[in-house]
């Protein structure tokens, strides 16, 4: 059976959206997945690591507010052991919900639960049952107060309390976790050490000493970790920078490449095609604003190239400053980008409005998270007061150690005739069953946290095994669209030439007075009604040629057949005309799609790429862009000789436009080793026009000149205001023009063969419809081997020309 041509574009037309629609939904479960996997890391692992150490951290305030009271029997002590027990069961019943699906998970923080439990049976409530009794005897206290009563060490510690609760407050508000736990490290250290001395004084005994010596040690190694950590700070006036540029640029992808893909997306398709004809030239009208959204689509996806390259920048630098928090809501911001292209990819791809909710919503986690983050700077603490108060402290441990420690130790040297009123709880302290359970708390943490950040690593891996399961898939796509593009258009198009060649071979034997053709042509389709029309002129044409002499009287009926031949050829003419604008048309949009398509790939957003893939990826983008400029230049030549290319009158800088035109093309022509002269006088003044159609003529001759000048040639640019008119000449070193080409150098599908130059020959013809519809002239002047000169001039006053 065969086809019309229509019904094979169709065909292709269908196959091709078919691929692209099947393949579009795999990707995006793909994507979908690798979203999934990101949400829960950031929605689960992390918080049940943060927990962890929230957790940890309660253990260690507990220890300290309880070996506190024992040591020094004020009630102070108690208060942050018994704020620990309190929050430490709140927290751990959260702990256990969030892991209630990992059952070695759930089993070993109930076991710390025990833990804890035991700690307080075997140690933390009987030691503090004992401090009190030890409190009573006020006999050795009332000594040891004779000799200390001078309070030094308490004062010191005192203000050091002070301190390290406001650099506990500093690193709350900037969500330095590490920061808070290295400030508790240095408060258990003094602790340690006074633990230690009052451990001396209590007991008399110098073993002691290892505990103050320890608490010595690793109040030095925690000043240096404090230090370094502050040393890393970020810096808060590069990330509130960084802040700015990224919420700038997301406004502006927001505002000049979502809004565009979805209005794209949401245009209506033509109902019928016997109403495609009559609305063609209308959709030509909008072929020009539909490119320039397409450019704002690719430039879109540079944005999100930025806005990625400023989240690894950042990320590194809060990696540096080990600022959890900061990190965590970096990730936020980066998923919610995520999911705001996924909503955007979905509802292109599917149609769906569904995702437009979902890219709303991912776009108000966008704002909370920048929000957050944008705080989480402000309230940063300042660095050069954290580190006069980690000096101060520094100083304060010496005075401590100097004025306090030392004296009170040689005073309890004098009381070591009576030592018998602090026995009891002295050896609870020896004993060390509490650090026994503490110890064992401590390590079971330390394994919690370690399979939490290998679910986090696996759940990375997984999430990158998707993202190149993607990225094969694209290149899948690619592959198969191209092929399939590139085998349905060359059997379309040669089935479309080849009786068209006959057609011409035919036609140029009649011209030449043999009258016995027969095309030959058998299809069912368009050219074959043209060739059968063709057939029985030709046919009519012998008929009366032999009969001419003979049947004189039939002369008029032959003439009437011969002239209704010829309208059915000028109607194929004209259906010809109408197929090559709807083809030029229907192929517009999957070539923009494909083109995007690459550019997502090359771009390495959807993952990385080779040189050799990059080096395919730029063959096709180049043939793709190509394919483009030729449909568009059809559409154009369409709508001109039509007579529906309207032009726009607006008041413009002319200088202004070819500036543009030519910082556009500056790269290329320095790439392909040219010289660039331009002598673009800036008060030149402003012209009435079509800017868009007055910007594709500079375009077009720029191209032109680009084309035909060698390595090492000048291209100059001139512009020119006299009068009531502007002129633009733009002249080059290529091979020139010969006298006999000169005249139809404007022709449309006229190319002068100079080498192996790809076009369509429309864009000078293209060019001289544009300026003529401006009242303007253009025209070259050339010579073989002397270089081209195209100029054109245009009224400054376009208005005033119509209303002469």
């Amino acid at each position: 059976m065969q086809l019309t041509i229509g019904s094979k574009i169709t065909f292709v037309y269908v196959l091709l959206l078919l691929f692209l629609c099947i393949f579009g939904v795999v990707i995006l479960l793909n994507v979908l997945s690798v979203n999934k996997l990101f949400t829960f890391v950031v929605e689960h692992n992390v918080v049940v690591i943060a927990n962890a150490r929230q957790l940890s951290k309660l253990v260690v305030d507990m220890e300290s507010g309880e070996r506190g009271f024992c040591i020094t029997q004020n009630d102070e002590f108690l208060e942050p052991y018994e704020k620990g027990v309190k929050e430490f069961a709140g927290l751990m019943a959260e702990e256990k919900k969030l892991v209630r699906d990992d059952p070695s998970q759930l089993k070993r923080l109930e076991k710390i639960e025990g833990l804890i439990d035991e700690w307080q049976t075997k140690a933390a409530k009987p030691e503090i049952a004992m401090a009190r009794k030890v409190a009573r005897a006020s006999e050795s206290a009332d000594y040891l107060q004779d000799v200390v009563g001078k309070d030094v060490g308490k004062r010191i510690l005192g203000e050091m309390r002070e301190i390290m609760n406001e650099m506990v407050k500093s690193f709350e508000i900037d969500g330095n976790v590490k920061g808070e736990f290295l400030v508790e490290s240095i408060a258990k250290a003094m602790i340690d050490q006074e633990a230690g001395e009052k451990g001396y004084l209590v007991t008399g005994k110098e073993t002691f000493f290892e505990a103050y010596e320890a608490g010595k040690k690793d109040l030095e190694l925690a000043f240096k970790a404090l230090k370094d950590l502050v040393g890393n700070t970020h810096d808060r006036i590069a990330t509130s920078e960084d802040i700015d540029e990224l919420e700038r640029l997301a406004d502006i992808w927001m505002a000049q490449a979502v809004k565009v893909e979805i209005d794209l997306e949401s245009k209506p398709k033509e109902e019928t095609e016997t109403e495609a004809l009559e609305e063609d030239l209308l959709i030509i009208d909008e072929s020009k604003a539909e490119m320039e959204n397409v450019v704002k689509i690719e430039y879109g996806k540079r944005i999100l190239n930025n806005i990625l390259k400023i989240i690894d920048t950042m990320e590194a630098r809060f990696a540096s400053a080990e600022n959890e928090n900061a990190k965590i809501l970096l990730i936020s911001i980066a998923k919610s980008m995520a999911d705001q292209e996924t909503g955007q990819r979905g509802y292109i791809i599917t149609g769906s409005k569904e995702f437009i909710e979902s890219y709303k919503k991912a776009q108000k986690a966008f704002k909370s998270s920048i929000t957050k983050l944008r705080q989480l700077n402000s309230n940063a603490y300042d660095i050069q007061i954290m580190n006069k108060d980690i000096d101060t402290l520094e100083n304060l441990a010496k005075e401590w150690h100097n004025r306090a420690a030392s004296p009170e130790m040689a005073a309890r040297r004098t009381m070591n005739e009576s030592p018998e009123t602090i026995r009891d709880i002295a050896y609870l302290l020896k004993e060390g069953t509490g650090k026994k359970i503490l110890d064992q708390i401590r390590e079971e943490f330390d394994k919690f946290i370690k399979i939490e950040q290998v679910y986090i690593d696996k759940r990375y891996t997984e999430a990158a095994n998707a993202a190149n399961n993607t990225t094969s898939m694209i290149m899948i796509l690619i592959v198969l669209s191209l092929m399939s593009g590139g085998t349905a258009s060359f059997f379309i198009t040669r089935g479309i030439v080849q009786p068209i060649t006959k057609l011409k071979e035919a036609a140029i034997s009649i011209g030449e007075g043999n009258l016995n053709q027969i095309v030959g042509v058998e299809s069912n389709d368009e050219i074959g009604e043209l060739a059968l029309c063709f057939d029985k002129m030709a046919k009519a044409l012998a008929d009366a040629k032999i009969k001419i002499e003979q049947e004189k009287i039939k002369l008029e009926e032959q003439k009437i057949e011969l002239e209704k031949a010829n309208l059915q050829l000028g109607e194929m003419n004209i259906r010809k005309s109408a197929f090559v604008a709807n083809v030029s048309h229907e192929l517009k949009s999957p070539l923009t799609i494909i083109n995007g398509s690459i550019d997502l790939v090359r771009d390495g957003v959807t993952g990385s790429i080779n040189q050799d893939q990059k080096e395919m990826l730029d063959t096709a983008k180049n043939s793709t862009e190509r394919l483009i400029r030729m449909v568009t230049d059809l559409l154009d030549v369409s709508k001109i000789e039509a007579g529906k290319m309207d032009i726009k009158r607006e008041k413009f800088d002319m200088a202004e436009l070819v500036d543009e035109v030519l910082v556009t093309y500056e790269k290329e022509i320095s790439n392909n080793g040219i010289v660039l002269k331009a002598h673009i006088p800036k008060d030149i003044g402003s012209v009435w026009g079509d800017r868009d159609r007055l910007s594709e003529v500079i375009i077009n001759l720029l191209n032109n000149a680009i084309k035909y000048t060698s390595k090492g040639g000048d291209i100059s640019v001139e512009l020119k205001g006299s009068g009531d008119e502007i002129s633009v000449a733009i002249s080059d070193t290529g091979p020139g023009i010969s006298k006999d080409n000169l005249w139809k150098i404007f022709d449309k599908f006229e190319r002068i063969a100079v080498g192996k130059q790809e076009g369509t020959g429309l864009g000078l013809a293209i060019a001289k419809d544009i300026v003529e519809l401006h009242e303007g002239k253009i025209w070259v002047e050339s010579a073989l081997g002397k270089g081209s000169k195209f100029i054109f001039t245009v009224p400054r006053d376009l208005r005033r020309q119509e209303r002469a």
